[in-house]
């Protein structure tokens, strides 16, 4: 499906990345968790939880 590839597309941008750009080019969800946590604690969480987050949209959205 279309929402399939343009979240594996995100992945691979994200892969390429650094902690800085992800961050800036992150959902609203990773935008509020870094308003509730210190960015150096939160830029390698924030990487760790889109990794997680694309992963599980991935097989949710395709079969």
């Amino acid at each position: 499906m279309g929402r399939g590839e343009r979240f594996r597309e995100t992945r691979e941008k994200i892969r390429e990345a650094k902690p800085t750009q992800s961050h800036s080019s992150s959902s609203s969800i990773f935008s509020l968790f870094s308003s509730l946590k210190p960015k150096a604690l939160f830029s390698p969480v924030l990487l760790l939880l889109q990794f997680c987050f694309f992963s599980f949209s991935d097989e949710t959205l395709e079969p």
